[in-house]
């Protein structure tokens, strides 16, 4: 049963930070840390692996702020997401995320250059991004009871 409602809890929150950042291209605090605490209440991971997870998570994710790839409210996503993943599924993570961003930046680039015919000037979501290459990720690894 508390499995069921922190599966319930991880989808709400993952569909209302999609839904926000492509509306307002912002990520709010107080989901990030939501789903942080999802994450960790999770405990898939033992807390080495976590540790040991968010460190590398965190070092990526201001290096790919501080070159100004990406915003803040994206770096601080990617690391609220990372108890689910232990060391050794990092790299699928960042691929899956990698693939989700292409796959956007695919139906962006259609929508407003071929279909509206106008620049893209507000950027990508590129929290939809991180949220689907996360998901994907548990998916194929079946890290989490709703994808077992």
């Amino acid at each position: 049963m508390a499995t069921l409602i922190l599966d319930i809890a991880l989808l709400v929150l993952c569909f209302l930070v999609c839904a926000i950042d492509i509306f307002k291209r912002e990520i709010y605090n107080l989901y990030t840390v939501l789903l942080f605490l999802v994450a960790l209440i999770y405990n898939i991971h033992s807390p080495l692996d976590i540790m040991f997870s968010l460190s590398v998570c965190i070092v990526i994710s201001i290096l790919l702020f501080i070159f100004s790839i990406w915003s803040g409210g994206d770096s601080k996503l990617l690391i609220a997401l990372t108890p689910f993943f232990a060391p050794e599924q990092l790299l699928d993570f960042y691929v899956a995320t990698l693939f989700s961003g292409g796959v956007l930046s695919l139906i962006y680039i259609v929508k407003y250059r071929v279909i509206l015919n106008k620049s893209i000037e507000s950027g990508l979501p590129y929290g939809v991004a991180i949220i689907f290459g996360a998901h994907l990720s548990l998916y194929f690894s079946q890290g989490l009871t709703i994808y077992s």
